[in-house]
């Protein structure tokens, strides 16, 4: 049980020092909300034959609309309502970005930092990851595939894999239960649909959550920790 308390614990603290990703009010929520009707990221509505649900991220992004932000907050809002699930707290989740086609432009936009402390969220959050899948990452993305890894536990990394395109995905994720755009049988807009009811329903279930109060000081150990990671912005390569 100890595990367990210590587990949400550190779920708190990064929730409390990155409290921009966790903010489901006003504006920030309407933009989440309508960067997830556009099928940015979904939920599949069908687990997998191991009782996973499986998220997936396109990255198809209108950056005249959408920024950084908008992207991590709809992650962070979207696992942390697979995180109070009780089917997925068992069976865990299965997690995909989907790179294939994106620019130098698109992954500029991404601060290393924001990056790395995201994948800190994954490591972090209170359901298990079973598979952390990157698909069609190009070569100029290299940076970002280092700084991931470097922010990964040793249990993450092997959970954690790079693929050349989506058909070698196919290989280690069972394609039925994703949208026809990907080989599967389920609807976009019945998928979209259906996780929007969860948000309607476990919205204030999660700000409930996220109003605890926690003891900050145990957070001085993660300050100044991504001083050394670099950005696409400048180009810093290790």
């Amino acid at each position: 049980m100890d595990r367990v308390f210590e587990s949400f614990e550190k779920a708190l603290i990064f929730i409390k020092t990155h409290e921009a990703w966790f903010d489901y009010t006003g504006e920030r929520l309407e933009r989440a909300l309508a960067l997830y009707k556009r099928g940015f990221l979904k939920v599949m509505k069908e687990a997998d034959s191991e009782g996973r649900r499986i998220l997936i991220c396109n990255n198809d992004l209108d950056m005249t609309k959408y920024d950084a932000d908008d992207v991590f907050r709809l992650h962070c809002l979207l696992i942390s309502l697979l995180s109070i699930d009780e089917r997925t707290q068992i069976c865990g989740a299965i997690y995909i970005d989907d790179f294939t086609g994106i620019s130098m432009k698109y992954m500029m936009m991404y601060p290393m930092k924001s990056i790395y402390e995201f994948t800190l969220q994954l490591k972090m959050t209170p359901i298990r990851l079973k598979k952390i899948c990157l698909v069609g990452l190009p070569t100029f993305a290299t940076q970002f595939l280092n700084i991931v890894k470097l922010a990964l536990s040793d249990v993450m990394s092997k959970r954690f894999q790079v693929f050349d395109n989506i058909s070698e995905l196919w290989r280690v994720v069972e394609q039925t239960p994703m949208t026809k755009d990907y080989g599967g049988k389920s609807d976009e807009n019945e998928v979209i649909e259906d996780f929007q009811k969860v948000i309607d329903e476990k919205l204030d279930v999660l700000l409930k959550f996220l109003d605890f109060d926690i003891d900050l000081s145990k957070a001085e150990a993660l300050k100044n920790v991504h001083e050394n990671v670099g950005s696409f912005r400048k180009l810093e390569i290790d």
